[in-house]
């Protein structure tokens, strides 16, 4: 069985979630990783078959999000680009820890996907949610979160 890892580089909580299981997944199977994302201190312990700078949320000097660096200090540009050239076809399983741009590339090529993170827990109804939700969360947990 051939897996590829999808996983988040903006901060330090998908890395350190992929430096335990990745390791896991190469005892059972042949394991390909792809990070995108720009904001880790943590550099993962294994190779990295797949690097893209990605689309990875900024913050302000207060530890908020950063609305603005967001939109202005990333490429959707070449986000789009990586998004239509990702291979997908020669995996048999594709794990995503929040990784975006492989979500969206299974999205669009109706690709199964497993979504390994909270964020693709808010999809569920079952998922406690508050009920004032701003345009930004609903992104988050509808788009990014893409099936």
């Amino acid at each position: 069985m051939k897996i590829l890892y999808a996983f988040q580089g903006t901060g330090n909580g998908h890395v350190a979630r992929a430096q335990e299981i990745v390791p896991l997944l190469k005892k059972y199977a042949s394991v390909e990783t792809l990070i995108s994302g720009h904001q880790s201190q943590l550099k993962a312990d294994f190779d990295v078959n797949y690097q893209h700078k990605g689309i990875s949320l900024l913050y302000n000097k207060a530890g908020g999000l950063s609305y603005r660096k967001t939109f202005t200090d990333n490429s959707f540009i070449e986000a789009i680009k990586t998004i239509n050239e990702i291979e997908l076809s020669k995996y048999d399983l594709i794990i995503n820890d929040y990784e975006p741009l492989t979500g969206w590339a299974c999205k669009m090529r109706k690709y199964p996907m497993i979504e390994l993170s909270h964020q693709a827990s808010m999809l569920f109804k079952e998922t406690p949610k508050p009920e004032k939700r701003d345009f930004f969360w609903r992104i988050g947990a509808e788009i990014l979160c893409s099936q």
